[in-house]
């Protein structure tokens, strides 16, 4: 589940993914990527006019296997990395599994400085039980102290 919930004091619109929502056995790589494409460019038209950077809160809080299906992530990172590499500003994910930040630190020697510079784990930061407005603001608040 994706959630636009704004844009920052730089005009780049802000998307919240939970992770934990995404069930990929009920539905199908079309629908997924039809939905990242939606959400992708609906962050972009709330940008501020001129601006076309877009900030990734990935929320994996109770998140597991579960949730991913390795065939459905090979087929849409290619079309990610095409359509929309530029305009991803930070990718912040935040409560990530150890496995995840251990894939991570072996797939980033194959990426461009760039780009691994655009992604941050942050622990201590929870989009779990607060109303969208507080979280947010929170949420960024926290982010910001520790990576900007």
């Amino acid at each position: 589940m994706a959630l636009i919930l704004g844009k920052d004091k730089h005009g780049r619109a802000i998307i919240l993914w939970r992770i934990n929502l995404m069930n990929p056995k009920e539905t199908t790589e079309e629908r997924i990527q039809k939905f990242i494409f939606y959400t992708l460019d609906k962050a972009l038209s709330t940008a501020t006019p001129g601006v076309d950077k877009y900030i990734i809160i990935a929320d994996f809080e109770g998140s597991g296997m579960r949730n991913f299906n390795m065939k459905q992530v090979n087929k849409l990172v290619p079309i990610v990395q095409d359509y929309y590499a530029e305009c991803l500003d930070k990718l912040y994910c935040i409560n990530t599994p150890f496995v995840l930040r251990a894939v991570w630190n072996t797939l980033k020697i194959f990426l461009d400085k760039e780009t691994v510079d655009r992604v941050l784990f942050v622990r201590g930061v929870s989009t779990r039980f607060c109303a969208v407005g507080r979280c947010v603001r929170h949420c960024w608040r926290r982010l910001t102290r520790m990576c900007c």
